[in-house]
């Protein structure tokens, strides 16, 4: 079933957290003990944002159906439909991060100047589905599935609200909400202040192992982007062969998590 047998991991990962998921919607009442699981659930959810990413450029099943059902099932994790990252990160993104006119994440303000952190995230988070409707404008075969999935997806999400509404609002919504703005906070981290034509030197690399085992390698980014089919278990084989192309000031061996609060808080 699998495309590649090295993603049983992602997988069973995402099985797990699904698991978890209905087992506190349908099994748990005390909301004491839903509040502290979700919340320890909330960074295994973003890494599951990281996982659909990688998802989204190589298709998991060999299914297509299975595709859209594991995805549907991402969705209650991450927050984005089946083909929203298609249209929004791949075409979106992808095709245009080094054109911050037509980039559905930019980084710079009108004038100019790069954005502070928390407006990039606040700004890109709120603007995920408005621009994957406005790229989906110009790619109508892919607009339509992604309207149809949004359909399927919007219906799920909205059972689980009239059947306890204050539960799933706890262990959908706001989950949901918190993984995409901390994804997006990733791509600020990847990507801001870089202004150039030249795609080895147009992204952020971080090469600490936990920082790649938590991100499922999103770490590799220059890799990613040269080669953004590539499965991720084949990154950082890649960006090894490329690594002399990338500026030394664009790769961080440790993952500093102090340093991305400081960043993050606009005091670095």
């Amino acid at each position: 079933m699998l495309r590649n047998i090295r993603d049983w991991k992602g997988v069973v990962f995402t099985l797990i957290i699904a698991t978890i998921q209905m087992s506190l919607f349908f099994l748990v009442e005390n909301l004491f003990i839903v509040i502290v699981a979700v919340a320890a659930l909330v960074p295994f959810q973003f890494s599951a944002s990281a996982l659909n990413h990688n998802h989204h450029h190589c298709m998991t099943f060999r299914s297509a159906w299975l595709n859209r059902i594991y995805e549907c099932v991402l969705f209650l994790q991450t927050g984005t439909t089946p083909f929203t990252w298609t249209l929004h990160h791949n075409i979106g993104h992808h095709e245009r991060f080094m054109d911050q006119s037509t980039d559905t994440s930019p980084w710079k303000k009108r004038n100019g100047d790069v954005m502070g952190r928390t407006w990039y995230c606040l700004r890109n988070t709120v603007m995920i589905y408005p621009e994957a409707f406005r790229v989906g404008l110009t790619h109508r075969p892919i607009f339509y599935r992604f309207l149809a999935f949004l359909g399927v997806s919007s219906l799920l999400l909205t059972a689980f609200i009239l059947g306890s509404p204050l539960k799933a609002c706890l262990i959908f919504v706001l989950p949901m909400t918190i993984a995409l703005f901390f994804l997006v906070d990733t791509t600020y981290g990847h990507h801001a202040g870089l202004d150039t034509e030249d795609p080895y030197k147009a992204t952020h690399n971080i090469l600490d192992p936990l920082y790649n085992a938590f991100s499922w390698n999103l770490g590799f980014h220059t890799a990613h982007h040269l080669r953004p089919g590539l499965h991720w278990t084949s990154l950082p084989e890649f960006h090894e062969k490329i690594r002399e192309k990338i500026p030394d000031s664009l790769v961080r061996e440790e993952w500093n998590t102090k340093r991305l609060v400081r960043e993050f808080l606009g005091r670095g």
